[in-house]
Parts: C-alpha cells; structure tokens; sequence
C-alpha cells in the first residue's frame, strides 16, 4: 500500500530562472522602446522592433546558463573542499581506525557525489 503512495517533490523558488526571465524581459521591452523612439520610417526603427523579441529569448537563456554554471561550479568547489578536509583526517596519525573508516566511507560518497554532478 506504502509503495503505491508517491510523494510529490515539493516545488522550490527558483530565483536563477525568475532572474533569467526578468532580463530578457528587460532587454525585449528596452530593444522596442530604443526602436519606437526612432523615426517611423527609418530602417533602425524596423531593426529594433524585430530585434527585441529575439533579444528577451538570448538574454534568458544566457542569464539561465550563466547562473546554472555558477551552481555547478559552487557545487563542485565544495565537494573539493569537503574531499580535501575528510583525506586530510584520514591522514591524521591521531585519528583511530574506526573514524578512518567512517571518513573513508565519507570519502567514496564524496566521490559518487563528484560522479554524480559530472565534475
């Protein structure tokens, strides 16, 4: 019965996808404004008007891409931090044999982790 129950993730804010949003929203509408304040008959007017909604769609997905490789490399900036700190115990001539196996289970974890994100 248990197994036949799923539990729905919880939906989290995303900030870095609201951001992206936000600017390439921002890019679109100041593209058309620069464009509607130009001569109605000049070719530039045209050039920006058309430009703004190819521009709101590159500025997303550059702010998208942007922030996710910040977070990935956040992510793997602490895996190589926690890895340095769990082989640094382990190299420890006080540390007894039952917290180095702890730490060298800790360590493959690590390593899964590292697998895991492709870092």
């Amino acid at each position: 019965m248990a197994a036949a129950v799923q539990v729905q993730p919880r939906r989290v804010f995303n900030y870095d996808q609201l951001s992206a949003a936000v600017g390439g929203a921002g890019a679109g509408i100041s593209t058309a404004a620069i464009g509607n304040h130009l001569d109605p008959q000049s070719f530039w007017r045209d050039a920006f008007l058309y430009a703004a909604p190819v521009l709101a769609i590159v500025v997303s997905v550059l702010v998208n891409w942007g922030c996710a490789a910040a977070e990935r490399r956040e992510i793997a900036q602490g895996i190589k931090r926690a890895m340095a700190t769990v082989q640094e115990e382990i190299e420890d001539p006080t540390t007894t044999l039952a917290r180095k196996e702890e730490l060298r289970s800790m360590l493959r974890a690590l390593r899964d982790e590292k697998i895991a994100h492709r870092i």
